[in-house]
């Protein structure tokens, strides 16, 4: 006898079109005289079947959001690298000035009256500028050396010469200086000033551009706390965070000390490094805020 339980079992596979002929003929016969199984049958074949999805736009676009989370903290990750590298280099570059040594410096004289200045190996470089005398005969040059950490480990061991006037210009004297406030030292040509020494003295632009940033910074905080919920509120932000990373990358680089021989060469090197902060917190700060929006 077939009972209904065996005919339910059979039913996915009646709707399915699954069952020999003779077990298909049992089941459509029990049908015919059972109502419950007849139920059982429409619920199968009602049943909703799930789609497969098929739009890969959300998943295209997740990927998307990966690989640019994956550039950004790889960004990110450079930028601090050279941050580092930055401060590092800077140091071991940082120009400690040497008093005059007869020995490590060489002033001598060709036949066509040019000055050549050799320098000993063991200095790391020289600076050399000139001015015109005061009687307007010729010109007055100005020399230091220094050395420094990099060239303490990596020594350079060619030889430094220069030529003080390539041109054939007349040079009236050649005054060392130290540069740690002591008086110029003749060491070629006549002393224009026999009543009393020179002394080169350390340019102080460095000192201004650090006023004019603290003062930026002050304007800009005020400026965004009037008119933080404008868009001008913004542009003082950024002012603001521009200044304040000029002064950090001024200690970084400089200490407290506002004084410098190579103005060039500081500021530079202290653009560059306000630069990579300003870059690297605002990128840092994105990433931040991305990754906890991800966690809630």
């Amino acid at each position: 006898m077939v009972t209904c339980d065996m005919i339910k079992d059979l039913l996915p596979l009646y709707v399915e079109n699954m069952l020999s002929k003779d077990s298909q003929l049992l089941v459509e016969s029990h049908l015919k005289t059972c109502p419950e199984c007849q139920k059982e049958l429409e619920l199968l074949k009602s049943a909703i079947t799930v789609p497969i999805e098929t739009n890969t736009a959300p998943l295209l676009h997740a990927q998307k959001k990966i690989q640019k989370n994956k550039w950004q903290i790889g960004i990110f990750s450079t930028i601090l690298t050279l941050i580092i590298a930055t401060i590092s280099i800077s140091f071991l570059t940082s120009p400690q000035y040497l008093p005059y040594n007869q020995e490590k410096i060489l002033v001598s004289t060709t036949e066509n009256d040019l000055v050549v200045v050799q320098f000993d190996d063991s200095l790391a470089d020289y600076h050399l500028n000139r001015q015109r005398a005061p009687d307007g005969s010729g010109y007055i040059y100005h020399l230091t050396t220094w050395n420094n950490s990099w060239h303490h480990f990596w020594k350079s061991k060619e030889r430094k010469n220069t030529i003080v006037n390539p041109n054939g210009e007349k040079v009236t004297a050649v005054y060392y200086y130290p540069g740690n406030n002591q008086t110029d030292q003749l060491i070629y040509g006549e002393n224009i000033f026999p009543d009393g020494g020179m002394m080169t003295l350390p340019r102080l632009v460095l000192n201004y551009y650090l006023i004019f940033s603290c003062l930026l910074m002050i304007i800009g905080g005020i400026g965004w706390l009037i008119f933080h919920r404008k868009q001008l509120g913004g542009i003082f932000k950024q002012l603001s965070l521009i200044s304040f990373f000029y002064i950090l990358s001024h200690v970084f680089i400089k200490g407290m000390t506002t004084i410098s021989y190579n103005v060039i060469r500081d500021f530079s090197i202290i653009c560059l490094l306000t630069l990579l902060l300003y870059s690297g917190f605002l990128l840092g700060n994105h990433l931040f805020y991305t990754t906890k929006q991800r966690a809630k």
